[in-house]
């Protein structure tokens, strides 16, 4: 003890600081050297099938493949023995096609939807397999707002939510980025407008790069 002391004594106050530092630093690098916990925020890319099931006056699909581009924070925690869990929220940053639908009424007709305002929240239960690999399903709330034009009647836009399931694998490139693939399909609620109603649905394959902090 008198030895420490006698060391300790020998050194200026700017070398503390930088002992204390060079310490916190370590400490923050063992905190944060466990992957897949914590917050994160990514962006994603990638391509979505999108369809409509017209049912009543209008009657068919329509189906568009589109690019979609999304924004998402989410939260892990480690559960033990391998097994994590995520929560988070994710929003569009595009809106999604649909193709246009051709109709009969008092001369040729067209319907053209859209989708915008979409957004989420989810769960995602996965499991380590390394511990750099977790592969994940997810289980998600979607909403959306369904953007109507019809050359026929008047145009408008409808509410629509329902469930997604998907499952994704992720990889941490290092302590703080990470990279995941995923696979999701979302069912939408169907709506009424004028004589006719629209069921949206989309399968989107996603590349997600993402900062955990």
């Amino acid at each position: 003890m008198l030895l420490i002391i006698n060391v300790m004594d020998g050194l200026d106050v700017r070398t503390y600081i930088r002992m204390a530092v060079s310490l916190g630093f370590m400490s923050a690098g063992l905190v944060q050297a466990e992957p897949f916990v914590g917050p994160m925020l990514s962006i994603g890319l990638g391509s979505s099938s999108n369809q409509v099931q017209y049912d009543g006056f209008v009657k068919g699909d329509a189906k568009e493949r589109s690019a979609a581009a999304d924004i998402e924070f989410n939260y892990g925690w480690s559960l033990g023995q391998n097994w994590n869990l995520s929560a988070g929220t994710a929003f569009d940053l595009n809106k999604r096609d649909f193709s246009t639908i051709a109709y009969t009424w008092h001369g040729a007709q067209s319907v053209h939807g859209k989708l915008k305002q979409h957004w989420s929240v989810y769960i995602e239960p996965g499991y380590l397999v390394r511990p750099d690999v977790l592969v994940y399903g997810k289980l998600a709330y979607h909403t959306a707002k369904g953007e109507y034009i019809d050359s026929g009647a008047p145009s408008g836009t409808r509410n629509h939510h329902g469930t997604g399931v998907g499952i994704g694998v992720r990889y941490a490139l290092s302590n703080h980025l990470e990279l995941a693939a995923e696979l999701q399909q979302v069912r939408l609620s169907r709506e009424s407008a004028n004589a006719s109603s629209g069921k949206p649905k989309f399968t989107e394959a996603m590349l997600r790069l993402g900062y955990r902090f």
